[in-house]
């Protein structure tokens, strides 16, 4: 399964700590089965909040030819993320840990 953040309010926000559900939901919709991954998801309260945290993600995956694309995609998602949990300066010059 590649990165994905979780919507379930247990793990929420969390890389990698899906519920079986947002799994195969994640599944489905890789795999084409867009609908079918939100008509399973929309038994829970909170399922579309996993489809809209990875909208961008789960599109991508999907679009992808072979599993070096998921790989790379993941690469570059991972590395965005990474950029926002850096340090930012504030105005004063002194780094602030507010992404």
């Amino acid at each position: 399964m590649p990165i994905l953040i979780a919507g379930n309010p247990v793990n929420f926000g969390k890389p990698t700590k899906l519920t079986t559900v947002e799994a195969l939901a994640a599944g489905l919709y890789i795999v084409g089965f867009e609908e079918q991954a939100e008509e399973m998801l929309s038994i829970f309260k909170w399922g579309h909040t996993f489809l809209e945290l990875n909208d961008k993600r789960l599109e991508c995956y999907a679009k992808s030819k072979d599993s070096g694309g998921v790989v790379e995609a993941q690469k570059h998602f991972m590395e965005d993320f990474m950029i926002r949990q850096e340090p930012q300066p504030s105005q004063d010059g002194k780094e602030t840990d507010e992404a």
